[in-house]
């Protein structure tokens, strides 16, 4: 029968067809619907080089895959180019548009699982990778009772208390960390905005004390993943074992492979920073003398709206 990988060889022929399923379904959709429920595709060059960079994770063994909020199997496909030793792939995902064009491109792979529904509410099998791009969805964009039910679950399942404030990607990592193997490597591309904001100590205090942190890779500001989306991307990569006092890679750049710039950090030094884009900073870049906004003044988010369709006045 052979691994997956041995019997996936005409890929490109299998993205295009993907690609062009894709793009005929976006044009269908009102870009504004697709924001609002925070679908964002991941462009295959990012899939590509996001699973060529981290095949250092991976063992000789063959591995089982899942990805959360598949899409239209952005990931899978680049795991299938890149000759993965793949012994299952599970992708869940939520939108039937999406999910009809990945069981289609899919179709010929018995091991490839496309299941649509709500990944809160869908019993999964634990798996050796966890690689995605979870929707993007605002916390305006989700209901009380919505953000109830998955502050309990997280609490119950880590004891982790996650702030109301929280946007949906913050569930979608932590509660997935149930689904992971032990040893197991969770791979997730993220808005950077998580290392900053106050909601994202949830995350911070689980990429720290509940697994081992083992790099964050940070996106170029000035190269946006997403045309649709107005947000700087990072890649985290932590392993489900417990931490050791490690130092973590951070790398930024245009490519997670071949990275512009590069440190490490001690974890316990993340552990007590709640500014964690502060340790990106090289020295190269620190000893450029220029002065900034922050320099002169005190800068604080403004108020917001909670509507701006009915406060924001048109022409």
């Amino acid at each position: 029968m052979g691994t997956s990988s041995e019997r996936f060889g005409a890929t490109s022929r299998l993205e295009t067809c993907r690609t062009e399923l894709l793009n005929q379904y976006e044009k269908r959709i009102d870009i504004t619907s697709r924001k609002n429920s925070g679908q964002f595709n991941t462009p295959i060059g990012v899939s590509t080089d996001i699973v060529a960079a981290s095949k250092r994770w991976y063992s000789s063994k063959t591995v089982s895959v899942l990805e959360p909020a598949v899409g239209a199997g952005s990931f899978i496909s680049a795991l299938l180019s890149e000759k993965i030793a793949i012994s299952k792939v599970t992708g869940v995902e939520i939108d039937s548009g999406y999910f009809d064009i990945a069981k289609k491109v899919f179709a010929e792979h018995p091991e490839i699982a496309i299941r649509n529904g709500d990944f809160f509410d869908t019993p999964l099998s634990k798996a050796d990778l966890v690689i995605t791009n979870p929707p993007y969805v605002r916390h305006q964009r989700l209901t009380i009772s919505q953000k109830s039910a998955l502050h309990d679950k997280v609490e119950a399942m880590l004891k982790i208390q996650t702030s109301g404030l929280s946007d949906l990607y913050v569930y979608y990592l932590l509660f997935c960390h149930q689904y992971m193997n032990d040893n197991g490597i969770g791979i997730w591309l993220l808005p950077t905005e998580f290392m900053e904001v106050n909601y994202g100590q949830a995350l911070r205090e689980y990429l720290t004390n509940n697994v081992k942190l083992i790099q964050i890779h940070r996106y170029m500001h000035q190269n946006t993943l997403f045309e649709e989306a107005n947000v700087t991307s990072a890649v985290v990569v932590f392993q489900n074992t417990i931490p050791d006092g490690q130092s973590v890679r951070l790398t930024s750049g245009s490519s997670m492979e071949k990275p512009d710039q590069q440190t490490r950090v001690e974890i316990n030094y993340l552990k007590d920073s709640n500014k964690w884009n502060t340790f990106f900073q090289t020295e190269s870049s620190a000893s450029i003398d220029t002065d900034t906004i922050g320099d002169y003044f005190t800068v604080r988010r403004g108020i917001a709206t909670g509507d701006n369709a009915f406060f924001v006045l048109t022409d």
